[in-house]
């Protein structure tokens, strides 16, 4: 910067399945970059929750993107939005083809779940936890577990979008907590980091 052009690079890591997301606005926010520091060099990477904030601890990373419940101190958040979720089923599961009316009074917790693993303690008291669960590091790998017909899960509304229109997965009538994930940009609390935190919000 005191050469007049920014140089280097910078490392951004984002959780899975966030590209569909309307609200997801880091394409908009590289090419505003891209424009103001074409020098510079972008490595973006799709990372676990957990090893995005452990990786900027430690450096690996200059700023990450995602739902993080479990939060670590020494680290700045920002919420830049939320991301809806919804409960799926997938073609093949008992309860796809129930009417909705139903299914209101339903007690989900008698069939099995995949569930993220990384989610909190916190969230997870949202549903009780049978042997029958399944346990998932990713959205995609969920997402898998929920299309086979096997499994209920909460999923983001924008990833689950196609598979409903196309049949294979069906939004149940759910209103049950934690249906809303704090989506925030993480950096090191260190002044050196704010340049890139405010260019990136």
């Amino acid at each position: 910067e005191l050469r007049g052009s920014l140089v280097g690079g910078i490392k951004i890591a984002v959780v899975d399945c966030l590209v569909s997301d309307p609200d997801f606005r880091l394409p908009e926010a590289i090419k505003v970059f891209v424009d103001a520091a074409p020098a510079v060099r972008i490595e973006l990477t799709v990372e676990r929750p957990q090893d995005i904030l452990s990786g900027i601890l430690d450096g690996s990373f200059d700023v990450g993107i995602g739902g993080f419940d479990n939060l670590v101190s020494g680290l700045d958040y920002e919420t830049i939005y939320h991301e809806p979720h919804g409960l799926y089923c997938g073609r093949g599961h008992v309860l796809f083809d129930q009417p909705d009316d139903s299914l209101t009074s339903c007690d989900y917790t008698g069939y099995a779940w995949a569930h993220r693993r990384y989610w909190s303690r916190r969230r997870q008291r949202g549903w009780q936890l049978s042997e029958k669960d399944a346990f998932v590091q990713e959205i995609e790998a969920q997402m898998a577990l929920v299309l086979s017909g096997a499994f209920l899960g909460l999923l983001p509304e924008h990833a689950a979008r196609a598979h409903v229109e196309t049949g294979k997965l069906r939004r149940l009538p759910f209103s049950g907590p934690n249906l809303d994930v704090p989506m925030s940009l993480v950096t090191r609390n260190f002044p050196k980091q704010k340049t890139v935190y405010e260019i990136l919000r």
